[in-house]
C-alpha cells in the first residue's frame, strides 16, 4: 500500500519544488503552506460530499435573529437547503424582498405616554404583545420643534428584554410589552410619546432568511425547535506535531481525520503551486498547474460517483419513488 502519511507528503511536496533539505525549507513551514491551500482554496474550488455536513442550531421563545458565531462563519462554509424545525420542511430564503413579502414587519402605532413637562422616567405598556426585537421606535416633539428619537436593542444574550438607547434611557420587555424610558429632554406638558413597534403572533417557523451571516425565522419562534439545514465544513488542520491527529476549535467528528489518503497528491500539487507563487516562481507554477488541475478533476470523480444515482431535484420531481397509497421506497 502507497504511503500517504503526512511525512510522505512533505517529501512529496519537496520534490515537486525542487527544496530537498530543511534549510530551503522547514517542515512546518510546507505544513503551513498545507494547511493554507488545505482549509482556504480546496474547499472553495471543490465542493465535495465528504465535506458536506448538517449544520443545527436551537431557537429560544419570542427571539427571531440568530447570528453566526465567528467560529461557525470560519468554519462553516456555505448553508444550503432543505431546512427542517424539529423534522418539519421550512422554506429557505437568501433574498430579503422575498422573505419580507411574505413576512413584512408591519409597524403599529399607539400613543405611549403623555408628557408632563419632565424628563421622566415615562411608563406604559405596548398593545398587542409581544413585539418584534429591534423594532421600537419612540419620539416626541421637545421644545422649539426638536424632535427626540429613542430605539431598543435586544439585551445579549437573549433574556425576552431589551434596552433602550438614543436621546433616552429605559427598558422594555417584549412579552408582557412594558416600557420604562427617561429622556435627556424634558417632555412638554400635553405633548404625546409616540410608539411605533411590530406586534406578532408566535408560533413554529415555516420560513428562514439567511443574510448578513444571520438566521431570521418567521413566525417568530414560540418556543424551543432545533433547526437543520445543510453545510459545506471547513477541512481541519493539519498538526504537524501529530502527523495526521487534528486541531478542533469545534466539535463534529472528534475520530475524524485529514482527507490525506483520497486528496494526496491534489494536496502535494496544491500546496507546491502555493510555495512556487509565494517564490515568484511562475514559470514553475505553470508547468505544475496543468498537473494540479487533473488532480483537481480526479477529486471530483469521488463526489460525481457518490451522487449520479440520484435525480436532480426540481419543482417537478422528487429523489424518491411513490407507490400508489403515496408511501415513499427506494
Amino acid at each position: 500500500m502507497a504511503d500517504v502519511s503526512l511525512t510522505a507528503l512533505i517529501a512529496k511536496i519537496r520534490k515537486l519544488t525542487g527544496r530537498p533539505g530543511t534549510t530551503q525549507i522547514s517542515n512546518n513551514s510546507i505544513v503551513d503552506y498545507l494547511n493554507l491551500f488545505y482549509q482556504f482554496d480546496f474547499p472553495q474550488q471543490l465542493k465535495i460530499f465528504d465535506f458536506h455536513t448538517t449544520y443545527s442550531f436551537y431557537t429560544q421563545p419570542n427571539q427571531d435573529v440568530y447570528t453566526l458565531s465567528l467560529a461557525d462563519r470560519n468554519n462553516y462554509k456555505s448553508f444550503e437547503p432543505p431546512v427542517f424545525c424539529s423534522g418539519y420542511y421550512i422554506n429557505f430564503y437568501e433574498n430579503r424582498e422575498q422573505f419580507f413579502r411574505f413576512w413584512p414587519n408591519l409597524f403599529t402605532q399607539i400613543n405611549f405616554a403623555t408628557g408632563t413637562g419632565v424628563v421622566g422616567p415615562y411608563t406604559g405598556t405596548l398593545v398587542g404583545n409581544p413585539s418584534l426585537t429591534g423594532n421600537l421606535l419612540l419620539s416626541f416633539v421637545a421644545a422649539n420643534n426638536v424632535t427626540q428619537t429613542a430605539r431598543d436593542v435586544p439585551n445579549s444574550p437573549f433574556n425576552g428584554s431589551g434596552t433602550i438607547i438614543g436621546d433616552a434611557t429605559g427598558t422594555i420587555n417584549y412579552r408582557t410589552g412594558a416600557i420604562s424610558v427617561t429622556w435627556t429632554l424634558p417632555v412638554p406638558n400635553g405633548t404625546q410619546i409616540v410608539a411605533k413597534y411590530v406586534p406578532y403572533t408566535p408560533s413554529r417557523p415555516l420560513g428562514m432568511l439567511f443574510y448578513d451571516n444571520q438566521f431570521t425565522l418567521r413566525p417568530v419562534p414560540d418556543q424551543a425547535y432545533k433547526i437543520e439545514l445543510q453545510s459545506y465544513i471547513q477541512p481541519f488542520a493539519i498538526n504537524p506535531a501529530t502527523g495526521v491527529a487534528e486541531e478542533y476549535n469545534f466539535t463534529i467528528d472528534p475520530n475524524a481525520v485529514p482527507l490525506l489518503n483520497d486528496y494526496f497528491q491534489l494536496l502535494a500539487y496544491g500546496t507546491a503551486c502555493k510555495i512556487f507563487v509565494d517564490s515568484l516562481e511562475m514559470e514553475n507554477y505553470r508547468l505544475l498547474l496543468p498537473l494540479y488541475q487533473e488532480q483537481l478533476n480526479l477529486a471530483e470523480r469521488k463526489t460525481m460517483m457518490q451522487i449520479k444515482t440520484q435525480r436532480t431535484s426540481t419543482i417537478y420531481s422528487e429523489n424518491l419513488y411513490w407507490n400508489s397509497n403515496r408511501i415513499p421506497t427506494v
